[in-house]
């Protein structure tokens, strides 16, 4: 055997060197995920929303949550209805937020128990350090198709602090929204 090795040394180095570089990626994603604390703190997001072409409109503005609601107006197309979501964390759960469309004309600020009423900030990084993170996509090489938890490599939404990665899915399925997605601010209740 020993021989063999002796004779062989570029063939072993070939096997060898790639298998140990795959098993230095895999303990350095390992060392991330337990060196960096879990997420703690919940978030709002919205998706299929397009800020100039949408009747409802979103901002952070006195530690509140204001949703507003704008009528259609003569020959103005406006695009779909978007989705308002909590992400629920550390468990990383996505809840919708039904969008009722007022009746009558003119500007209208929607009030929605348990959104707007609540303390909600806007910074980056969050309260608890994370970052949001808009549709990336995991990359389509070897170390991704062998490392990666996500298999499809579908566009997904997440947040990220000192490396570490924690994505959420929007239970629909539906990959489109995650182009459009805007981050709306932490729950500080």
């Amino acid at each position: 055997m020993k021989a063999f090795l002796k004779d062989n040394i570029a063939l072993v180095a070939a096997i060898a060197l790639p298998a140990l570089l795959a098993v230095v990626f895999a303990i350095s994603a390992m060392a991330v995920r337990v060196s960096v604390e879990d997420p703690s703190t919940d978030f709002f997001i919205v998706t299929d929303y397009y800020d100039n072409g949408s009747r409802f409109q979103f901002d952070v503005n006195n530690e509140r949550l204001n949703v507003n609601y704008r009528a259609a107006e003569k020959d103005v197309s406006y695009s779909a209805k978007p989705r308002l979501w909590r992400v629920n964390v550390p468990e990383m759960t996505v809840q919708e937020i039904s969008l009722n469309t007022p009746g009558g004309d003119g500007a209208k600020t929607i009030d929605i128990p348990g959104v707007t009423d609540i303390k909600v900030i806007n910074v980056s990084p969050g309260p608890d350090g994370y970052s949001f993170v808009d549709s990336y996509r995991p990359g389509g090489n070897i170390m991704t198709e062998v490392f990666s938890m996500d298999s499809q490599h579908r566009n997904r939404s997440g947040i990220a602090k000192d490396g570490r990665l924690v994505s959420f899915k929007i239970p629909d399925g539906n990959n489109y929204n995650y182009y459009n997605s805007r981050f709306l601010g932490w729950v500080v209740e």
